[in-house]
């Protein structure tokens, strides 16, 4: 019982910060920074699913049929921003290290820059360096296989 009402009354004095718009200090210095749990990061995650399915179906799919169409090339442009922006949204995002939720921008940074940095770089790089180049039709059909 002791324990309801104590979590009562911190539900209660939350409520009373967010409506006066009185957040802890600590809470203040990482408003920039998304919850990992948050709506916006389910609906980027979601729309990344997305992205991913099109990839999967389309790759192989563009390496047989070799479509240059416009509505192929814009979809791959807008393809390879989300994933560019995914990269930058990544270093704004906290994680949870065991059962805590860190959110300082020094450690998110430092674990995606030891961790998944350099395996999204090497996914998106390729198709930065093909939409480069496509220009030449010859270059575009080298890298195009190191894009697979």
């Amino acid at each position: 019982f002791e324990l309801r009402q104590r979590e009562t009354k911190q539900r209660a004095s939350f409520r009373n910060m967010m409506l006066n718009n009185q957040l802890p200090e600590t809470e203040k210095r990482f408003c920039c920074i998304l919850d990992p749990q948050s709506d916006v990061r389910l609906y980027w995650d979601s729309m990344g699913l997305v992205m991913l399915c099109y990839d999967v179906f389309m790759t192989p799919l563009d390496l047989i049929v070799n479509d240059d169409s416009g509505w192929a090339r814009c979809i791959g442009y807008i393809i390879n921003g989300f994933w560019t922006l995914d990269i930058f949204l990544n270093f704004r995002t906290g994680f949870f290290n065991e059962a805590e939720l860190i959110m300082d921008w020094k450690t998110i940074a430092k674990t995606y820059l030891s961790n998944w940095l350099l395996f999204d770089l090497i996914i998106i790089l390729p198709d930065w360096v093909t939409i480069l180049l496509e220009q030449d039709e010859n270059v575009r059909d080298k890298f195009s296989a190191v894009r697979v």
